[in-house]
Order: structure tokens, then sequence, then C-alpha cells
């Protein structure tokens, strides 16, 4: 497979920042992934909370455009 960069963010950063950053790992793909804080998550369609599992917002960018 193709490498990818994963990178793991505490906080959301802003489109140039994530570009600017996938451009320094000169691989064809990097990952970003910030977490999900409970006052975003939702409830899923059958009633139960999601809130228990955790989930991530999941962002791709080349080192040229996201």
């Amino acid at each position: 497979g193709n490498p990818a960069a994963v990178c793991f963010l505490d906080e959301d950063r802003d489109d140039q920042w994530l570009l600017s950053v996938a451009a320094e790992f000169k691989t064809p793909v990097t990952c970003y992934l910030s977490r999900i804080v409970e006052s975003e998550a939702y409830d899923s369609p059958n009633g139960s909370s999601t809130s228990t599992f955790p989930r991530f917002h999941l962002r791709w960018f080349t080192p040229l455009v996201e």
C-alpha cells in the first residue's frame, strides 16, 4: 500500500495549517484525526447513546489539496 502520515490533533486547525504540515511529510497522503467531544456526539437511530465509544473526525490531505 501507499504510505500515509497519521496525525492525532488535540484541537482543530485551519486548512492552511493542515496543508502545510501535509506538504512537510512529503507522503502521498496525510490523515488528521481529532476526537469528537461529547457535546458533538449524537444518539444512534435506535435511541442508545454513542458517547461511550470513541469517535473521530477524519480528514485527508495530499501535499497539494484536501
